[in-house]
């Protein structure tokens, strides 16, 4: 289906070397680097900028939405944790308890 800068077909093991490659060069360490963390990331981004869960499923190539919805459960459980730091009292109380200790010198 792919075919790389020769002509030759591009085969999965290639792509995950080319995708190793390129994680090096721009200094990604310490996390996983594959095609599909990349393609993760991508439908994360997706989402995190708006976009439509419909049109995501056509971008990616899946038949059913519910393959998409995936990314989705992902995307609402981090952007769940994130919203517990914002809007959690707990939360809230540490940074004017951590803030009111640097000042009391």
């Amino acid at each position: 289906m792919f075919v790389s800068r020769n002509g030759r077909r591009l085969v999965a093991a290639n792509v995950w070397t080319l995708v190793q490659r390129i994680g090096e060069q721009a200094g990604i360490h310490g996390m996983r680097n594959s095609p599909h963390t990349f393609r993760h990331t991508f439908a994360f981004n997706w989402l995190t900028n708006g976009g439509d869960i419909y049109k995501l499923s056509r971008v990616l190539g899946h038949t059913d939405v519910q393959t998409t919805q995936i990314y989705l459960k992902a995307f609402q459980s981090q952007q769940a944790r994130m919203d517990h730091v914002s809007l959690s009292p707990v939360e809230a109380f540490r940074l004017r308890h951590k803030q009111g200790k640097k000042g009391e010198r």
